[in-house]
């Protein structure tokens, strides 16, 4: 292998771990010497310490690993707070859900659909902005109705609302349901 494969080879382990990467994983990997390896890394240490990039190799516990240069820490930190994914639970899930394929829809219709009121779900999924106002019912007490945000279709790799698989596919089928409550009703009646 030539060195700049070496390198190549090095920057795309050190891209692909989240960990520090050992340096004799890395030779046993690419079946290069130990020595050959560790200059490797030196020296991609040094190039990336010297260019003009936000990030740099960095030795840390035994290994070595991308980091963050630290002129840019503060940026990191507000991205991490601020902006960092965040992971849903289940009524959140359930909620986004069905504002996705019913909407426009309204927070008593949500809670109406899951059995539970939503509305502190549904204020979180909108301090998210994975969902916004869409607009008002008609009809008394003029509802605000609920729709998904750009954000949304972006998190969930949508070009558009309709890109959303077909709801029908997660549904069972009439026999199927018949044999759940056939089921249930035998589990029930013991």
């Amino acid at each position: 292998m030539e060195k700049a494969e070496i390198k190549g080879a090095i920057e795309a382990i050190l891209i692909a771990s989240s960990d520090p990467v050992k340096p004799g994983l890395v030779a046993e990997l690419l079946e290069q010497p130990l020595e050959v390896v560790i200059e490797t890394f030196n020296e991609l240490e040094r190039d990336y310490l010297n260019a003009n990039k936000g990030y740099y190799i960095a030795e840390v516990a035994g290994g070595y690993r991308f980091q963050v240069k630290p002129n840019y820490g503060a940026i990191i930190a507000r991205f991490l707070t601020d902006f960092a994914p965040v992971k849903l639970s289940k009524a959140a899930l359930e909620t986004l859900a069905i504002v996705a394929y019913r909407q426009p829809i309204s927070k008593a219709q949500i809670s109406a659909i899951r059995g539970v009121n939503s509305d502190s779900t549904v204020k979180y999924l909108t301090d998210l902005g994975l969902i916004e106002p869409k607009g008002v019912a008609d009809g008394p007490g003029a509802a605000i109705l609920l729709g998904t945000t750009e954000l949304f279709l972006q998190t969930a790799g949508l070009n558009s609302i309709s890109d959303l698989p077909n709801i029908a596919e997660f549904i069972p089928d009439s026999k199927t349901i018949a044999l759940i409550e056939e089921r249930l009703s035998s589990f029930l009646d013991d």
